[in-house]
């Protein structure tokens, strides 16, 4: 019998189905690793997950892109195989915390991925598809969607970084996402879902 963290690669679970808890296992350590190459040359990486024919998880070769962003390209799967998703890393000196960006969301809204990752110091976030997701996003309304979330949270006296970090939850009740936060390697705990 599948679990709900393993029937959650598989895109076919509810947003009341949802697990309160995502177990990462070897992703989160692999993951990790990514980050900790990030924190010592500040280069974003990122790795494709995919499952094979057989429903097995794989994590495809790191990529590597700069201080700012990595360009995601995505393995040529063989007949069965699906994408389930993209994992990356913020470096340090980033300045974003642990939160997504506007291209990340509209990557992710844009795509039939079921999960994104993202490691900023031992900090994870997720971003999880449900039956309730906007199927595409317009990535300049987005960012401005983000911005005024921000700029109104600091307005209120919140940090750059707390504002980023409710704008990202702000996002996800707009377009339907779930939204779990951990330490790394995981877990990873709900904090909203659609």
């Amino acid at each position: 019998m599948l679990t709900d963290t393993t029937r959650l690669w598989f895109g076919d679970l509810t947003s009341a189905e949802l697990p309160r808890t995502i177990g990462l296992g070897e992703i989160g350590q692999l993951l990790d690793e990514m980050y900790r190459d990030s924190a010592q040359d500040l280069r974003e990486r990122a790795a494709v997950l995919f499952l094979d024919r057989a429903g097995r998880l794989h994590v495809s070769k790191p990529l590597v892109g700069d201080m700012r962003r990595v360009i995601i390209r995505r393995p040529e799967l063989i007949a069965g195989e699906r994408y389930v998703g993209v994992m990356h890393t913020h470096p340090p000196l980033m300045g974003t915390g642990v939160a997504f960006g506007g291209q990340d969301f509209a990557m992710m809204l844009d795509s039939t991925d079921v999960i994104a990752l993202l490691q900023t110091g031992s900090s994870l976030v997720a971003l999880v598809r449900t039956e309730k997701t906007a199927v595409k996003a317009d990535v300049d309304v987005l960012r401005s969607q983000m911005q005024q979330v921000e700029r109104n949270a600091m307005s209120q006296g919140y940090t750059a970084k707390e504002a980023l970090v409710l704008a990202n939850l702000a996002i996800c009740k707009m377009y339907g996402l779930a939204l779990y936060v951990g330490y790394a390697p995981g877990p990873l705990e709900e904090v909203f879902r659609p």
